[in-house]
């Protein structure tokens, strides 16, 4: 029995050493790829609740169809259910978006942790278009259809909603990094972070 308690004893102290050692260690070694991933993990995350928190002020503010001027025949805010892609596109196919969504979300997962993404450029904009994919993948599960509100008459633009714009900064964001900054990714250390 006491022979039983001294072997729990050592086992539990040397998990106890090895961890307290281990982790700082595990942490140093690895700073720039945890610190590389709290870009990806905070921006999506800001991205994602400043998204849910305009379609929420909308939909408790809002009937369907109202619309807001904020600059005369420039900028409303007009509340709309979009049953389509873009643009209006494909209208009903949810169970198309949905697919496509998890697939998307899957992918800049994957490549946010892989060896080519290893700036924190490519997490901000990875993180901005997860933020918006999982932000309008929310409202086709649990609504059937997309918020959008942002509504800029000047150009007779489709309205949208804040997902769309931060998934198209992410794009241009990945778009600007393969045209401007791969090349320097093998001659310039910096460019990494």
């Amino acid at each position: 029995m006491a022979k039983n308690m001294i072997l729990r004893i050592i086992f539990i102290s040397t998990v106890i050493i090895f961890t307290t050692a281990v982790w700082p260690v595990f942490f140093i070694k690895n700073f720039k790829k945890i610190w590389l991933r709290f870009f990806f993990f905070f921006i999506f995350i800001l991205y994602f609740v400043i998204d849910r928190l305009t379609k929420y002020i909308v939909i408790n503010n809002m009937s369907l169809h109202d619309t807001i001027p904020v600059l005369n025949d420039v900028f409303h805010i007009t509340y709309i259910r979009n049953y389509g892609a873009a643009f209006g596109f494909l209208q009903h196919k949810l169970a198309l978006f949905v697919i496509v969504a998890f697939l998307s979300v899957f992918m800049i997962f994957f490549y946010a942790f892989s060896k080519q993404a290893e700036r924190i450029w490519t997490q901000v904009a990875l993180g901005a278009l997860l933020g918006g994919a999982l932000g309008n993948l929310y409202d086709r599960i649990f609504f059937g259809y997309v918020i959008d509100f942002l509504d800029f008459r000047l150009i007779n633009f489709p309205i949208f909603n804040f997902a769309d714009v931060v998934i198209d900064i992410g794009i241009i964001m990945l778009f600007y990094e393969i045209i401007f900054m791969e090349e320097k990714r093998g001659n310039d250390v910096s460019c990494i972070v």
